[in-house]
């Protein structure tokens, strides 16, 4: 049976895939629209110089030109017209509706992977329903396993079948008891993206009165207007469905696999230090303050991690100019019992970078920092932007390597 952390892997890697695919396709796809535009109107240069010879080449354009034309030259420039370029410029906006759907979709799929989970992990939803089953629909299955498996599918299938996105959430929350975390995500924001989805696939991307009383309509569109995925809108829909999908799958994940809350954890360290390196401090802000307020450590371990995405939190709200926000944090952290990987970070925040570098050689010994945790960790981004304390770190890593290299040689030549 799938984990919820499966489900949660699941979730991100689909996600991961439509980012990395508007990203790289989308700039082709403009640009390849913007060729075919270029081309239909040299088609069009092309047309007119026929019709009026140099007339057109030596013309004011705000003058009027006219020009007689005969029967058979009329047909032959229809004809030519005909053959101009019928590629429309779309690609752009084909790719980009594309891939706008399957976000909503992999968003739907992670409510039916969940809902799967649920059910085969608490039978009773499923064991108290009366089910009326044939006997030729029973020689079917090779088990009652499979039977019930399947039972199970029709249940969720019927579920999302006959819920709306609003009663789907409510069924979350109130029967399935998931928090959905109402001030942290942006549910209007996904409404609207849900009913935009809706109006893409049912009503040739138009504007209807649906639309507008469901989602509110914040973006003031009117009644019949077309529209359009945006990167801009694009990118935020992106994120506002991940930070819903991973917060959904936390709580659940919560919930429902109790004994296994460290890794959910862990997750989200994984999670906010990779945006963090993708510089989406928003999304990093949001996914940290929601362990801030629903996870406290059980043991030694989980403690350990938190602290990893206070850090994480604080370099978001840094990067955010949340100020106020960060000092805060900061001064609630006991900087006497942190190793000094730790003080460095600490210092860091505080733009007290001298100090900071000064301890590098005790992280090295003592936190197992290396060149390359030191070029990845965004907490170092002011560090290594200044070269002279840049060029110290680098001094500092080459002199610990020749240190060891030193001891080495003369351990080996001991032996011998």
């Amino acid at each position: 049976m799938k984990r919820i952390k499966d489900i949660y892997e699941s979730f991100l890697n689909n996600f991961t895939s439509v980012e990395v695919f508007f990203m790289r396709i989308a700039p082709v796809a403009e640009n390849e629209d913007k060729v075919i535009e270029k081309e239909r109107i040299e088609y069009r240069e092309y047309i007119l110089k026929e019709i009026f010879g140099e007339d057109f080449e030596n013309r004011n354009k705000t003058e009027k030109l006219e020009i007689k034309l005969t029967k058979e030259e009329v047909e032959r420039i229809i004809h030519k017209i005909k053959q101009s370029p019928k590629i429309p410029a779309k690609n752009y906006g084909t790719l980009t509706k594309g891939a706008f759907i399957m976000l909503n979709n992999y968003f739907e799929f992670l409510f039916s992977d969940l809902l799967t989970y649920n059910f085969k992990k608490n039978t009773t939803t499923i064991d108290s329903k009366k089910l009326n089953i044939s006997f030729d629909d029973l020689k079917k299955y090779n088990s009652i396993e499979e039977a019930y498996e399947d039972l199970i599918y029709k249940e969720v299938e019927s579920l999302l079948i006959e819920m709306n996105f609003e009663e789907l959430k409510t069924y979350f929350s109130e029967k399935l008891k998931i928090n959905l975390e109402t001030e942290i995500i942006n549910w209007n924001l996904i409404t609207e993206i849900r009913e935009r989805r809706n109006i893409i696939i049912h009503n040739n991307s138009l504007v209807n009165n649906k639309y507008i009383s469901r989602s509110k309509n914040p973006f003031n569109f009117n009644l019949n207007d077309e529209v359009k995925i945006e990167k801009e809108y694009f990118l935020n829909a992106l994120s506002e469905i991940k930070l819903a999908g991973v917060l959904l799958c936390l709580n659940c994940w919560g919930n429902w696999d109790k004994n296994d809350t460290t890794n959910a954890i862990k997750e989200i360290v994984d999670i906010s230090f990779n945006n963090l390196k993708n510089s989406n401090h928003v999304f990093v802000e949001k996914i940290c303050s929601y362990t801030e307020k629903r996870i406290k450590a059980k043991n030694d371990e989980e403690d350990d991690i938190i602290y990893k995405i206070k850090f994480n939190q604080c370099i978001a709200l840094k990067r955010l100019n949340k100020l106020e926000e960060l000092n805060l944090i900061l001064s609630t952290i006991k900087t006497g019992a942190l190793t000094p990987l730790y003080k460095i970070a600490h210092l860091t925040l505080n733009n007290r970078h001298f100090e900071a570098v000064e301890l590098v050689e005790k992280a090295i010994v003592a936190d197992d920092l290396t060149i390359e945790k030191y070029e990845d960790w965004p907490i170092f981004n002011e560090i290594r932007n200044d070269k002279k304390l840049h060029k110290k770190v680098l001094e500092t890593f080459e002199k610990i390597n020749l240190n060891e290299t030193f001891i080495k040689n003369n351990s080996q030549k001991e032996k011998k």
